[in-house]
This record gives C-alpha cells, structure tokens and sequence, in this order.
C-alpha cells in the first residue's frame, strides 16, 4: 500500500476511534509541533489505532516533551469535560498531580527502553460528590520507530480499586472481563500488525512459540511461518543462515528475538545479512524487546525488522566507488583536492602532502591563506572565479616551497555534494621541468630572434607547405609584410619562378639527405611582380614534419651593374628617340608658327595695298577693313598666347581674384565667339543651373578658358552643326561642359590633347589652323584656380566634350559682386610701410594698393636692399616675401630679429608669399613674422591684416568708408 494509501486508511481508523478520534481529525496538527497527521511515524499511527479502538484506558506520550494522546475510556476514567485543552498537549502543563507520580516511571522507559509500572497507586478522585481515595496501576512500554529509536511511550491505566475492597467473586468476574478484553485486544493488535511495512515476530515467553507473524515477514525473509513454530527449532526449518557485520554465523540461540526472550536484553538497529542457500542475500535490521507482566517477568518477546538490502547494496557501491576513487586519486601523477565554499580542503591525496610535506591531518579543515600565504590571495581569485560563474577553468598557479618552484597546470571545476553543497575540485598536474625547458627553449629562441632581428642577411623558416617565420630584411626583400606572413600568405612556392622549382626540390632532396644544402642561385618573385634575385642555403631543423632554415642574401646591388648597363642603353635610345620626337615636334611647331604668323600677313599686306591705291568701292573698302581687322585680332591673338605659354613656363603668370559668378565669365565668352558661331551657322546653346554659387578666380582668365573652349568647339564642328554650352553644381563644384557635333578626337590623341605644342593634324595639309597652345593654356588656367579640365570623345567625327571643374566658394565667403569691387577701405595714412619683393610686378601692386589706402610704401627688390632701408630710417611695418634669390624672407626676418629694438628688431612683419600650408605658415611665425598671408591675397584683406597687426602692436590705423576703382585692382 502507499503512502497516500495508509495515510487514508489512518483516518478511516480516527474516524471510528470515537469521540476522541473525531476530535483528532478535526485538529489542526500543522500548528502543533507534532505536524501534518501525514508526517507521523507509522510507530505513532499504530499505537493510536490500538489506542482508539480499545475500550481500556489507554494513553501514547510522544516524544521528548511527552505530548499526550488518549483514547475515549482514558477521558471517561478521569471524567475530562474539555478534552480539547490537552489533547495534543505535553502532559507536565496538563496532568497535573498525576504527572508527579507517573513521570519518572516514564522517564525510565524512555532511558532503559524496558516496561516501567506503578501498581496500585492511591489518587484522590472525586466520585459521585465526594472525593475519595482509588487505585489505579500504570503499565508503560516504549514504541519503537522504524529507526530503531524510542519515539514515545504507550501507558495502559487500571483501575485496581474493586481489586482491593471487593469480594473474591467480584475479583474473578473482573479478572474474567479483563482477560476477555485483552484477547480482543490482541486480536485488534494483530490485525494492525498485519499492515505495518516492517515484519513483525511475537513470541510467548512461556513456551518460546510464535504466536504472532505479520505478513511482511514473509515478503522480507521469504518464508512463511508456522505460529505453532518453536525457536529452538527455528534454525531447523529454515533455508537461510544468518550473519553477523563480521561474517560471524548466529547460533540459534543468538538471534535478537530469541535474547531479547530469554535474556531481556533490547535489542536496537542490528544489520543481520540473511543467505540463501541458492546464494541470494537479504539484509535485515532488527529491533527486538522482551514483554513484562506486572511483576516484571518476561511474558513474551517482539522483534520488528526492516528490509535494508537496497540500502547495503547502495552502501556497498558506494564503498566500493570510495575504493575505487581513492586508488585512482592515490596513482594518479597530479595534486588532487576539494574545497568547500569557504576554501577549506575537505579532500587531499597524497601528492597535496607531498607538496606540503605534511600529514593530510594537517590539510583537512585549512585554507590555502594557511598552507600558502604568499599566493593564497590568487589561488581564492581562481576559486572564486570558477564557483562563480559554475564553469570549468584553467589555470597556471606557481608555488615556492624551500626555495624550489612548483609550476602546476591546474584544472579547476564545481561539484556539488550529497547534501547539495557547492564544493571546488580541482587537479593541478606538475609541468616543472616543462616550464624550464620551455624558458630555455625561450632564451634560445631570444637569441636567435636577435640574429633574425639584426637585419643582416634574410633569415626564414620553411615547411612543405609555406614559409612560418622571417625577419625583417627577408619581408623588406619579398616586399610582404609580417600580417601576410602571420596570416599564412607566404609560401616558397609561389615566391618561386616555375623554372627554379627544379632546383628547389633538387635542393630538398639534398636537405633531407644530409641535413643541409650549400648556398645556390636563384630569384625570388617580388609582392609587384618583379623578381629579385638571391643566394639561398638552408639547414634542416625537424625531419618530421620536415622543416628547415634558411638564409637568404640579396643579389640585387651584384646584379645591378648588368642591369644598369642594359637600361643605360635604354635610356640612350630612349633619349635618342624623345630627342628626335623633340625636334620633329619643334620643327613642327616652327613651321605651324611661321605659317601662322605669316598667314594673317598676307591678306592685311594685300589689301592695306588696295586700299592704297583709292580704286575700290566702299563696299569693297569696308570688306578689306574688316578683313584687315580679323587678321590683326587673329595675330594678336597667337602672339597673346605664347606671351601666355612664356609666362606659364617661367611661373608668372599671376591671377587676380574674385567672387566670380560662372554664368557671367561663359555669357562674356559667348560675345566674343558668337560672329564666328554665326559665319559657320553653328548653334550656340546655353544650359546655366540657376544659383550656382560664385568661385574665387580671375574674371579675364575665367572667360578666356571658356572662350578657349567655346571656340575651339566651333573651330572644329562642320558648317550647320551646334555647340552646347552645360553649367551645373557638381559635388560642390561648379561645372563647365562644352560639348560639340564636331570632328572628334581620335583615342590615340585624346591623352595627348593638352600638351604645348601638340595639334592632332600638323601637316601642311591640316585643316585647321591654330598653334596647338590653347587647351595647354585652358589645363594650367583652370588648375591655378584648383580646378580640373578632361576632355572626352568617342572617336574621330563623333564629337566632343570638354568639361572644367572649379571649387564654389562656401556661403559665408561670397560677396555679391563680379567686376566691381566694393570695399571697407582702412585709411593708413601716416603708416609707413616697406614692402619687399623680387618680383616688380607684385612690389608695384602692393605699393599702389597701399598708396591708395593712405599708406607710404617704400619698395625693395631684396634682403640687402631692405637692410640697407631699415638702416637708414625704420618703418611702422614690413610686407615681405619669402622665396627671394641670396638670402630669402626666412634668412632676413631671422637677421632683423637679432638687432635691437631702436635697430629695427621688434618692426611688425606680414610674410605674403606663395608657399602657402599650415606648415609654411608655421615656418614662419617661427623666423619672427607676426602674420603669414598667402598668395594670391585679396587686397582687402592685406589691409585689414595690416590694421589689425598695427592695433596688435599699439600703432592706430583710421578707418573709412569708400570706394576702390576695380582698374585700380589686379589683385595680388
């Protein structure tokens, strides 16, 4: 039956115990200390279902605290109105002067585990009014729990009374009652045994026959009994033989029920191991006691045992588990320990006593702040690690011990106990000598790393399959860099040229034979493809996998001289060839400009004849006029752009520059282009994006790379064709496309269409005329204002498209104007200001900007010059440029700098040059100029840094309001 199943049959039985056994169904047992009625031992239940259903007094005190229990007879006997209030309730706070006399009988039971009786003990009680004196006799016997402990005490209570003042016939009429009643009580009493898990023997004292035998006993044992069986018989019948813990065999006369009968003694929780003859164990734990009579004779005896075989078995595995456990734990070569939460060790083999050179007493019940203080903080850091994150670790842990380090790979992990602790293992394997070769194996590895490091020859470490290691000098020569080698990108192979890989392997196979190869030629392949060649030797290092070491010398300086001797023939032929391609091209250009130039002459002569000798019409006169007008621009023209060319090949072509608006630079080209556009019939068309922001540039050199662009569109686009004209913000950029229905340019030419002096056609046959120096001027315009100038076309008569980019000026720069210059003018008058510069041009520009604003400018067109002013009287100001022949402004700032103040030391300096950059700028400031402006400057902001250095230095400039000419301005 189950639990579930007994704990119902239980209550059925309280159910039927009377009123008493109502009233313990209705009590709420959680609240008491006794608990739930589903956790009472089933001692407990057994002794209440004898309890309840006898009509004969009857009371269980459970426990230390006597807690009492009764059945209905025991509550009429003492006439309880309100059994409530001691129900359930330790009998010292409710019996009261019964308590004094039964307690040290019960107190006995409880100490000897034997029956304790009081006989005839007189109590005052009160009957039918009148208290008078009775008898009663108080029979105890201990109840046994499953464990072999005494859970508590089972009193009978007899009224003696009649006994004592009654007539022999009464006397036997009650005895007669009584031994009625005690055989149904028996009777009642079996049938309980009969369902109580443990098997139970009863056997008389008398004749030494069982007379009572629950059903377990034969489940447990395996044997049914016979009531009438006599004990000295038992060991006769049975077909099992009973053993001691010690493999002692029990005599007939040794079993527990048997003493306990004959003896008295009580027996508790003794193992028996009972075996088969077919070879079959069962393990039973038997509690025996005798039965005393009221004069303390031994009337019978009861034995109660349990079937513990499982829990053996279990024991035995675990015994057997210990075992093995502790012969592992005793082999194996490593520290073995666990340690409980507070880093006690529980746990330690033997190796952990040798480290320690001491007892595992010793160990047991320590920290390591006790067995290793040094490093006892990391190894709790180590243990608090892996307990809490319940994962395994590993770790390396080094302990001194006499002056000799103890290196351990240590191997740390969580467990949990029986009992549910969190417990540390952990094994830590001695890897010593390890680490001492592996530090030698460092140093020797440091030393070779110094060789590898010095960079002196190429050092490497091959495999079959790739190169594993490589110095610097080796990387350097391959031209790979160490996170290719780290990465595994490096292989000899492909390094090595296909008709090398012969040599390698007969290299190889000489390595493998005689461990070494003797130093041979050969190239390796370059990261850029080209080759280098080398000198390789190599020694084996590991046979397997076979590895080796080599050394590698460049060949590249020894090889050279050939090299160099081959490409100085090259370059001879190659200087031969531009030499020549120079000249052709010169002789080209020579006769293109003498055609050129002579070409416009002939009509101007021819006609300025005519028209001289006063024969021809006006119609006829103001054809030659224009025809001579044409001629002369065209003239003019050419000689402008090789005035252009010069200037640009000696770098002095200046800008003047300005917010300009494209729009207004391509509409000004478009006049000046539009009578040709219109002779041709070709169509000028305009797409302008509205509000383009303005660029900083020179207005004239704007118009003139459009118009370069615009008329070379129309030059070469056939009669009736059109010419678009494209203006858009591109990446804030403003962008230029002219693009045309023309000739087109062919793929050979198109790299070559902005060179000085190149024309696709410069045979005396060309079409169209022209000097070839246009697009070169548009490149170098169009890049000194920071722009960019392509050209595209699909091919010969296809068209083409030119496109110019100029960086926008940001929206906090512009000004709104374009030609006309409106400017907050600072009055310098009084300010006396010498400007020096090699350049005349710009000596001139500066002295009469600065002229205009009030200013008396002195000029120089050297350092000596300077020096030579500075001495004669010292200026409020100086304006100098850097990159000046002899002795530049850094040179000159740093010789004013070391004179005294009345020489000229602390004078205010502007350095205004053409080396612009943060960098110069630095440069500057550190040879001693206040401010560095950078050229080209606007002239308005030459003046205000001007004032502002001189407010700076405590000199005052007066400010004012006008205008300046924009004739007057060329820029700077």
């Amino acid at each position: 039956m189950n639990q579930g199943g007994k704990i119902s049959q239980f209550e059925d039985i309280l159910a039927k115990g009377g009123e008493i056994g109502k009233l313990l169904s209705a009590i709420d047992w959680n609240v008491t200390s006794l608990g739930s009625i589903s956790t009472w031992p089933q001692s407990l239940r057994t002794a209440l279902n004898i309890s309840l259903t006898s009509p004969l007094p009857m009371i269980v005190f459970w426990g230390e605290n006597f807690i009492q229990l009764y059945n209905d007879a025991y509550c009429l006997l003492w006439k309880i109105l309100d059994p409530k209030l001691s129900l359930g309730q330790p009998a010292s706070e409710v019996e009261g002067e019964l308590w004094n006399y039964i307690y040290p009988c019960l107190q006995t039971v409880f100490t000897t585990g034997e029956t304790a009786k009081i006989l005839n003990q007189p109590l005052q009680i009160e009957r039918d009014g009148n208290v008078k004196t009775c008898y009663f006799s108080f029979n105890s016997s201990p109840i046994w729990t499953e464990t072999g402990s005494i859970g508590g005490i089972f009193t009978t209570v007899t009224e003696t009374t009649l006994e004592l003042v009654n007539t022999p016939s009464q006397e036997d009429t009650q005895r007669k009652d009584l031994l009625q009643q005690l055989e149904t009580e028996r009777a009642r009493l079996e049938a309980v045994l009969q369902q109580m898990p443990a098997g139970v023997l009863l056997a008389d004292g008398k004749s030494g026959q069982l007379i009572l035998a629950n059903k377990q006993v034969s489940q447990i044992i395996g044997y049914s009994y016979e009531t009438e069986s006599k004990l000295e018989e038992y060991d006769q019948i049975v077909d099992f033989e009973g053993f001691r813990a010690n493999g002692q065999r029990y005599a007939p006369d040794e079993w527990p029920l048997m003493r306990s009968l004959s003896t008295g003694e009580i027996v508790t929780a003794e193992e028996i191991c009972l075996e088969r003859t077919d070879g079959n164990q069962v393990f039973i734990s038997v509690n025996s006691a005798p039965i005393r009579d009221q004069q303390g004779d031994i009337v019978a005896a009861v034995a109660i045992f349990q079937n513990i075989t499982q829990g053996k078995r279990v024991e035995q595995a675990l015994k057997e588990s210990q075992i093995l456990f502790e012969g592992f734990m005793r082999h194996i070569p490593a520290i073995a320990y666990i340690k409980d939460e507070q880093g006690r060790y529980i746990y330690a083999n033997w190796v952990a006593t040798q480290l320690v050179d001491s007892s595992l007493e010793n160990i047991i019940g320590k920290t390591d702040f006790e067995l290793f203080p040094e490093i006892a903080s990391q190894f709790q850091q180590h243990d608090q690690a892996v307990l809490s994150s319940a994962q395994a670790a590993e770790f390396l842990e080094c302990i001194t011990r006499n002056g000799v380090e103890f290196y351990g790979m240590s191997f740390k992990f969580p467990i949990t106990d029986a009992a549910g602790r969190r417990l540390l293992g952990g094994m830590s394997f001695d890897i010593t000598e390890r680490k001492r070769l592996e530090d030698a194996l460092r140093v020797s590895e440091a030393k070779f790393k110094r060789l590898v490091d010095a960079n002196i020859i190429g050092v490497i470490v091959c495999n079959l399959d790739k190169i594993v290691e490589a110095n610097d000098v080796f990387l350097q020569m391959v031209g790979y860099t160490r996170e290719q080698l780290i990465a595994g990108e490096i292989s000899w192979l492909n390094l090595t040229p296909p008709e090398y890989l012969d040599v390698d392997e007969q290299g190889l196979e000489e390595l493998r034979n005689t461990g070494k190869c003797p130093p041979f030629e050969k190239e390796y392949i370059h990261s850029s493809g080209s080759r280098v060649p080398i000198l390789i030797g190599a020694t084996l290092l590991e046979e397997n996998p076979l590895t080796w070491l080599c050394f590698v010398l460049d060949l590249s300086e020894l090889k050279q001289t050939e090299i160099e001797r081959e490409e100085l023939l090259k370059r001879e032929r190659t200087v031969r060839e531009e030499a020549e391609a120079a000249n052709r091209i010169k002789d080209e250009f020579l006769a293109v400009l003498s055609h050129e130039l002579r070409s416009p002459l002939n009509p101007i002569l021819g006609w300025a004849s005519l028209l001289r000798t006063g024969k021809i019409n006006e119609e006829t006169t103001h054809r030659a006029l224009e025809i001579i007008e044409r001629n002369a621009k065209l003239q003019a023209q050419l000689i402008e752009d090789l005035l252009d060319v010069s200037r640009i090949l000696r770098g002095k072509l200046a800008l003047s520059t300005f917010p300009v608006h494209l729009d207004n630079a391509i509409h000004a080209a478009l006049e000046t282009v539009q009578l040709a556009a219109d002779a041709k019939e070709i169509g000028l068309y305009t797409h302008l994006e509205p509000n383009v922001r303005p660029v900083l540039g020179d207005l004239g050199r704007l118009q003139q790379i459009i118009w370069n662009l615009v008329s070379n569109a129309v030059k070469f686009t056939d009669p009736g064709g059109r010419v678009d004209i494209y203006l858009e913000t591109v990446n804030n950029q403003g962008q230029v496309r002219v693009q045309d229905t023309g000739q087109g340019i062919t793929p050979d030419f198109l790299p070559h269409v902005f060179e000085y002096f190149r024309q696709a056609d410069s045979t005396t046959t060309r079409q169209f005329g022209g000097l070839g120096l246009g697009l070169a001027i548009v490149r170098y315009l169009t890049e000194l204002h920071g722009g960019m100038v392509w050209a595209e076309s699909p091919g010969d008569g296809q068209g083409a498209t030119f496109t110019v980019r100029f960086p926008l000026m940001m929206d906090e720069e512009e000004t709104d104007f374009d030609g006309e210059l409106i400017l907050d003018v600072i009055d310098l008058t009084g300010i006396k200001i010498l400007a020096i510069d090699d350049e005349a041009d710009m000596r001139e520009l500066v002295a009469f900007f600065l002229e205009e604003a009030g200013a008396s400018v002195q000029l120089a067109t050297s350092a000596q010059e300077a020096l030579l002013l500075l001495n004669e009287s010292l200026p409020d100001m100086m304006i100098c440029d850097i990159g000046m022949p002899d002795v530049n402004g850094y040179m000159l700032m740093s010789e004013i700098r070391s004179k005294p103040l009345e020489k000229g030391g602390k004078i205010p300096a502007i350095a205004l040059t053409a080396y612009a950059g943060e960098t110069n700028q630095k440069k500057a400031l550190t040879a001693g100029f206040q401010m560095h402006l950078s050229k080209p400057v606007e002239p308005d902001k030459l003046v205000e840094a001007i004032a502002k250095l001189l407010k700076q230095t405590g000199l005052k400039s007066r400010e004012s309001k006008g205008i300046v000419p924009q004739n007057k301005i060329d820029g700077i």
